[in-house]
């Protein structure tokens, strides 16, 4: 999970109307300009490795442990920056997937399927960050694989996060005849999709193959390949993804990715290639309706001060004009559009009530804001099949 929320206390108590990120007193003071505006698609993944290169640490010591299982953001996860180990962490087990700042999570929505049908499965999460829900499927048996921008993300992924599964139902079945993880090998055949990215798939310091993380079930260090799962990470955009068609049974981003590209549709036109035909696709979003409140939260964020269709981009630059941060607005219908041109029948929308045992702020989402507006939407998707 990669968003990075508003910090509107940190921006004079208002924040940046829309989005999901309002600028920092710091990075104000290195001028960093922020506000609604165009930016080249040439300069987004650069904006976005950028920003996440430089935000990981902070983010990952301030949500990680949430994001890891811990339900609340009273923990002390002061040790975490420079690579979290979650069970030195009070409270935090990293045992969940959670798919927004409601803290709604898969074991509750199930919107991948029924978990035992994924055991023994390759599934891929989009802008996966320190990987926290890969490593939750990992658990369960899931042949895991996570992608995202920034290599300081994957310096995050815990270790210990995925320990040996419990076994007593019996084994998992095996449905990968000799898997291996997906090759990032012979160029993907993309005549049915778009053109390759012209930016960069790895980032300068990432490894050119999938690197194993940790596996619930090692054997001298190489993932079990015979029913139980695995987790690997990859540094790549997701706009070019290094994987051959076909390659996964599903693929799912939670706040990863797809709110943070200029091109939706080469995004989706990628993780329908490399999804088999059938497979299940599910991405989690700021709730569009968001977009035209300002990010506070509290009673100020109630009130609409911009228009929902207003879609220009909120973006960051300092005082040269480079851009570091860039995310982007779409209505619903952009949303449905944009699938179903990308050859996805859409099964499910969920928008997360707040739950009662959620009592913290977490920046522009708060129990006063979560119990009025929508902060997520979740689409759950279908690929056609041939």
């Amino acid at each position: 999970m990669d968003a990075r929320p508003p910090r509107p206390d940190e921006a004079g108590g208002s924040g940046a109307a829309g989005g999901t990120h309002a600028v920092g007193s710091a990075r104000a003071a290195d001028g960093a300009d922020p506000g609604r505006g165009g930016i080249a698609d040439e300069e987004v993944d650069t904006a976005s490795r950028r920003f996440w290169e430089a935000e990981a640490d902070a983010y990952q010591a301030e949500h990680g442990a949430f994001l890891a299982g811990a339900r609340g953001w009273g923990v002390d996860s002061s040790n975490s920056v420079g690579g979290i180990d979650y069970a030195d962490v009070p409270g935090v087990d990293g045992s969940a997937f959670v798919w927004g700042p409601e803290g709604l999570t898969e074991a509750e929505a199930g919107l991948l399927g029924p978990i035992e049908d994924l055991r023994g499965r390759r599934v891929l999460e989009v802008g996966c960050g320190a990987a926290q829900c890969s490593a939750w499927l990992a658990r369960q048996g899931v042949h895991a694989v996570g992608i995202d921008i920034a290599v300081n993300q994957l310096r995050h992924v815990p270790r210990s996060a995925v320990p040996a599964p419990d076994r007593s139902a019996g084994p998992a079945p095996d449905r990968s005849a000799g898997w291996a993880p997906p090759s990032a090998g012979p160029a993907p055949d993309r005549s049915a999709g778009p053109a390759p990215d012209p930016s960069p798939t790895t980032s300068p310091t990432a490894p050119p193959t999938p690197r194993v993380v940790d596996s619930v079930d090692p054997a001298d260090g190489i993932p079990d390949t015979t029913g139980w799962g695995a987790l690997h990470v990859v540094a790549a955009t997701a706009t070019a993804l290094p994987f051959t068609n076909g390659s996964f049974d599903a693929a799912f981003a939670a706040y990863g990715a797809v709110q943070f590209v200029a091109r939706l549709p080469r995004l989706l036109a990628e993780v329908r290639r490399v999804l088999r035909p059938g497979g299940t696709w599910v991405c989690s979003v700021t709730h569009p309706v968001r977009w035209a409140f300002p990010d506070d939260p509290g009673p100020a964020g109630l009130t609409a001060t911009l228009s929902y269709f207003d879609r220009l981009p909120y973006v960051e630059r300092v005082a040269s004009g480079v851009a570091v941060y860039a995310e982007f607005h779409r209505t619903i219908g952009d949303y449905v559009a944009a699938l179903r041109g990308a050859g996805f029948s859409i099964e499910s929308m969920v928008e997360p009530e707040w739950p009662e045992w959620n009592t913290s702020t977490w920046d522009g989402w708060s129990p006063l804001r979560g119990t009025a507006l929508p902060g997520t939407l979740i689409i759950g998707c279908r690929a056609a099949d041939g």
